[in-house]
């Protein structure tokens, strides 16, 4: 396929031919919707630019093909019968020429030679046919306007792209005022948590400071409870003296006054010695603590034996009774308040209040 010869026939061809052979092969040109004889005008370059693309040239001339298999005549005919034609009807040139050239065959590819050089040499011979000169002119006018469309489009573009740049320099901005208070709030959460670290060192130096008090206060119990046992060991042994003493001592017995000493001191300590709180504990809490108790003496019931020995039996001797009622049910709290006298209930809802009272 002559290629040169093809693109030699588009550039002397008219705009009409070129919309009759576009018709023929039902063309479209890249931009519009359809090729119209009164768009040829504009559409001319993009259509010879479509008709010479290596991608749709070949495609093009199988269409061309098909399209000579009914009509043979162009084939049979002499050059000079196919020139005396297109003289005739200009329009025939590129159906001649692109069937001869689609046909492969050296001797038709050499006739569309012949024909090609002869339509060249006269060209006002040809009927309506515009001249090659008038056609290039129209070609270059063409061109130039399609460059006034073109230099058109790349202002509206470069206005696009103006647009764009405002806006990406909009969102720059936005991106830096977002930046700026993403490290503010970082820099509020470092000084809040130096601040939360600070209180926890200042709440755990309390909380130990807490401890040691309470060790001291425990130690100072434990010193109370020693001296109170050491008292009652006095006691104890005050009362054995005056038990084995059998008769009244007289003014005249020897040891009367040194007796009678020994008697007031031991009643003076019996008096002193504190007298324990019987507490009956509903509920058990479950700390070891109640045992270093010295002002209460206190008998715990499980939950399981308040219906069965919380009875005013059990409630004889007893000076006070103490209702758990964060370790006691409800139902069973309704018993207890039932069965015990009020100005002989407490109730404790933890075991801090029960320190703070025993305390």
């Amino acid at each position: 396929m002559d290629k040169d010869l093809f693109r030699k026939t588009l550039e002397i061809s008219s705009n009409e031919d070129l919309f009759q052979f576009a018709k023929l092969l039902n063309l479209r040109v890249p931009g519009f919707r359809t090729v119209t004889l009164d768009t040829m005008r504009l559409q001319r370059p993009k259509l010879l630019q479509a008709l010479l693309a290596p991608r749709n040239f070949v495609t093009y001339m199988e269409k061309v093909k098909e399209h000579a298999e009914g009509n043979s005549t162009y084939q049979e005919y002499t050059a000079e019968q196919l020139t005396a034609q297109i003289r005739n009807r200009s329009d025939y040139l590129l159906r001649v020429i692109a069937v001869l050239i689609a046909s492969n065959d050296h001797s038709l590819l050499q006739k569309a030679h012949d024909i090609f050089n002869e339509i060249e040499k006269s060209p006002s011979e040809r009927g309506n046919e515009e001249p090659s000169t008038l056609a290039v002119t129209e070609s270059s006018k063409n061109i130039n306007e399609e460059l006034q469309q073109l230099n058109l489009l790349l202002s509206q573009e470069r206005k696009k792209l103006k647009l764009a740049q405002d806006k990406n320099d909009e969102y720059k901005q936005k991106l830096k005022e977002l930046q700026k208070e993403l490290e503010d709030t970082k820099s509020k959460a470092r000084l809040d948590k130096k601040e939360s670290d600070k209180r926890c060192r200042d709440l755990e130096s309390a909380l130990k400071q807490s401890e040691q008090n309470k060790e001291k206060v425990m130690d100072e119990l434990n010193r109370a409870q020693q001296l109170l046992k050491e008292n009652a060991a006095e006691i104890s042994r005050l009362h054995a003296l005056c038990m084995t003493i059998k008769e009244k001592p007289t003014a005249s017995h020897p040891n009367h006054d040194a007796l009678e000493t020994r008697q007031k001191e031991a009643a003076s300590l019996s008096n002193e010695a504190p007298q324990k709180t019987k507490v009956l504990m509903i509920g058990n809490p479950q700390n070891t603590s109640i045992r270093n108790w010295t002002r209460f003496d206190v008998v715990i019931i499980e939950n399981r034996d308040i219906e069965t020995k919380l009875n005013e039996e059990s409630l004889q001797g007893i000076d006070q009774v103490w209702l758990l009622s964060y370790k006691v049910p409800a139902r069973q709290q309704s018993f207890v308040q039932n069965v015990v006298p009020k100005e002989q209930l407490h109730t404790f809802s933890n075991f801090i209040e029960i320190q703070k009272y025993v305390n």
